[in-house]
This record gives C-alpha cells, sequence and structure tokens, in this order.
C-alpha cells in the first residue's frame, strides 16, 4: 500500500555547518581527530 505524499511543505529553518562548527563538534568527543578536507553542508528544515 503506498503512503500518501504531502506536497506543500513549510520551510521552518536554514542552516550551514561550516569547518568551525565540525571542528568544535569533533574536538569536543576527542582532540586527537582531525578534519582534513570539509565542504559547507547546507541544511535546510521542511514540516
Amino acid at each position: 500500500m503506498r503512503k500518501e505524499v504531502i506536497r506543500k511543505y513549510t520551510q521552518i529553518g536554514y542552516f550551514t555547518l561550516n569547518l568551525d562548527d565540525a571542528k568544535e563538534y569533533l574536538y569536543a568527543k576527542s582532540t586527537k581527530r582531525r578534519i582534513l578536507s570539509w565542504r559547507d553542508i547546507h541544511v535546510n528544515v521542511f514540516i
């Protein structure tokens, strides 16, 4: 049985994860790990 797909969405937010955000997250868990390459991630949140 197929689920019904809702065609209308409302965007409730958006943000970009950059290198500084990634370092902050990773170094909070362990300072021994390093980020060698990074591309910014653009996130859109819809409901």
